[in-house]
């Protein structure tokens, strides 16, 4: 698994229905976050995607994508142009993209499940 509920479910005070509509709200918002980091990036909107990757810090905080931290952390600085090649920066949001699209598939499997 490449999450971890445990702080939603700390957040909810273990009531399985806040939990649900919480990981509903990560369901909706990640692919959206997703498509504006890449578009972001696409565009060279380096403000962008500092904004976006921040954005996306606090979801990958709260689910404990602990894969994620260290590449978050990079594209969350504005000044990520500065200091990385356009290559390595498409590398870290190709990551982010796979791991969080397939974060979404798990957590729509979990709440099927539930």
């Amino acid at each position: 698994m490449l999450y971890n509920l445990t702080l939603i479910e700390s957040m909810s005070k273990h009531d399985a229905s806040f939990s649900k509509t919480l990981i509903g709200l990560f369901i909706d918002s990640i692919p959206k976050d997703v498509d504006s980091l890449n578009k972001a990036f696409t565009e060279k909107d380096w403000k962008q995607v500092a904004f976006v990757s921040h954005k996306l810090k606090s979801t990958i905080m709260t689910l404990c994508v602990d894969s994620l931290y260290e590449t978050i952390a990079v594209l969350e600085k504005e000044d990520v142009k500065d200091n990385f090649p356009d290559s390595t920066i498409n590398s870290h949001i190709e990551q982010i993209t796979t791991v969080m699209n397939e974060v979404v598939i798990q957590l729509k499997s979990s709440l099927q499940a539930a």
